[in-house]
């Protein structure tokens, strides 16, 4: 029965996301991908992520088309979570009695409100799915460790954080911060507890040494070359995290899940207060500084300038309302009733959660169908050019209006780089232009009489007065 459970919530979201992103999509990413698949392998190596570069060289050797490679990463996507989230019910129903609870944690936490952002990059959604699905594994083999002393599960739990720092290493934080979860759900002792954290650092460094040892010697990285600006960077890294919290990837409104939260720290700490159990508190403020410091902990190397706090690199961050949950009902802390108040709030965290989800998504939709027509506008422009002149267009040039439209005027679920236009952003432009005509353009530098009215002049809609062919080039304005 407790498998039955887990398994119809793990379709019901599985099913749900599915039918969100079974559809065609496209990152901004998805367009200078396209243009050379073998290519990019070789960049994903640089930048250690090793499954990524497996992935891309056996497409590029058996020949598929993006669109394939798309469905194969959804589908690898879909079936991750689905495995990670039974994984983790087996290891939550060890210490709850209620296996509904334990099910509703379980799904709540690998089905965490930025996993979304993961599905919005539809090359890269398998293997970055796939790290979570590792994160698990490690995180279970090393708290199986702890239990047993095998040291085969010790070997195991190095091997996944290491394939889960080689899948993607923005969710390398959901291994540390899950380990350490069981770790407190467990705890005995402060000598045995400081001795499991030992490990798990240690594992969690290795794994992602490992990762960052491809990256520096392929010679592609953010890490700061110089010495470390530690003020501006944590400056940069608690604005970047507060904004992020409060606004979600606006996968809820703004500051609501932080007012849940907050209500839910508010129910644990109004028991702790009845019940005088006072020593549980220094466990609960650590578990939410952990979700957040393994999310952030990598920042602290990286330059100041190049330091970007998102949802899909920070998953852990949005943990710790879940992780105070289920130390509470796990370790039996909270009574029946403290139980069913925290269980709902988390639902109705996830349902804001859900709705959310499915507003970033049409919004997505939109931008690609938005992208889509205006590239097609600028193509017929080039062909009928090029037929009326009898010239050929192999250059394009762009310059920006005065005030650039990052997004169109239905989206309103805009944040970092998610639900931009493509023509907001300079390095995707030639790409889309590229893919809609199965052409490759050259860029060249826009300096001319068109370049000045188009910086002194601000449109809000496309049409055919932001074009101009001249000879062999394009000159295209981005309103």
């Amino acid at each position: 029965m407790k498998n039955k459970k887990i398994i119809i919530l793990s379709v019901i979201v599985s099913l749900f996301l599915f039918i969100l992103f079974k559809s065609e999509h496209f990152a901004l990413d998805t367009y200078t991908f396209s243009e050379d698949v073998n290519a990019n392998a070789t960049w994903y190596l640089a930048n250690g992520r090793v499954v990524m570069y497996v992935f891309l060289k056996l497409s590029f050797i058996l020949n598929l088309t993006c669109k394939s490679i798309k469905s194969i990463s959804l589908m690898t996507a879909i079936l991750s979570l689905f495995a990670a989230n039974i994984l983790l019910n087996a290891r939550l129903n060890k210490h709850m009695e209620n296996d509904i609870y334990a099910a509703i944690l379980s799904t709540a936490l690998i089905y965490c409100p930025f996993i979304i952002e993961l599905f919005l990059f539809p090359e890269f959604t398998g293997t970055m799915c796939l790290a979570i699905l590792f994160s698990v594994l490690g995180a279970t083999s090393i708290t199986n460790y702890f239990e047993t002393k095998h040291i085969r599960n010790l070997f195991l739990s190095l091997i996944y954080a290491t394939l889960c720092a080689f899948s993607y290493q923005g969710v390398m934080g959901c291994f540390a911060s899950l380990a350490i979860l069981f770790s407190c759900i467990n705890y005995k002792n402060f000598k045995t507890f400081i001795i499991q954290h030992v490990y798990i650092v240690a594992t969690y460094t290795i794994a992602s040494l490992s990762s960052l040892i491809i990256t520096k010697l392929m010679g592609l990285t953010r890490l700061s070359s110089g010495g470390i600006d530690i003020i501006k960077t944590i400056k940069g890294i608690m604005n970047g995290s507060i904004y992020l919290l409060i606004n979600t990837s606006r996968v809820f409104p703004k500051y609501l899940f932080i007012i849940l939260s907050m209500a839910i720290a508010l129910v644990i700490f109004v028991e702790i207060i009845k019940t005088k159990s006072y020593k549980q508190i220094p466990l609960y403020v650590y578990l939410v500084l952990i979700s957040v410091a393994f999310s952030i902990a990598p920042q602290l190397l990286v330059d100041p300038n190049s330091i970007w706090i998102v949802a899909r690199s920070n998953i852990c961050m949005s943990y710790f309302p879940i992780f105070i949950s289920i130390l509470a009902i796990g370790k039996q802390y909270s009574k029946s009733f403290y139980q069913h108040i925290i269980v709902c709030i988390i639902s109705m965290l996830m349902i804001f959660q859900v709705c959310g989800w499915y507003t970033l998504a049409k919004d997505h939709y939109y931008t690609n169908k938005m992208d889509e027509i205006e590239t097609m506008k600028i193509i017929e422009y080039i062909d009928a050019y090029e037929q009326t002149n009898n010239a050929k267009i192999t250059k394009l040039a762009f310059a920006n209006d005065k005030d650039l439209t990052k997004s169109y005027d239905k989206v309103t679920t805009t944040i970092g780089d998610i639900n931009l236009r493509t023509y907001a952003i300079d390095w995707a432009r030639k790409g889309i232009i590229d893919y809609y005509s199965n052409k490759n353009y050259e860029i060249v530098t826009l300096n001319n009489s068109f370049t000045d009215s188009c910086r002194n002049n601000d449109w809000t809609a496309f049409d055919n007065s932001l074009l101009m062919a001249e000879n062999d080039t394009l000159y295209i304005c981005i309103y």
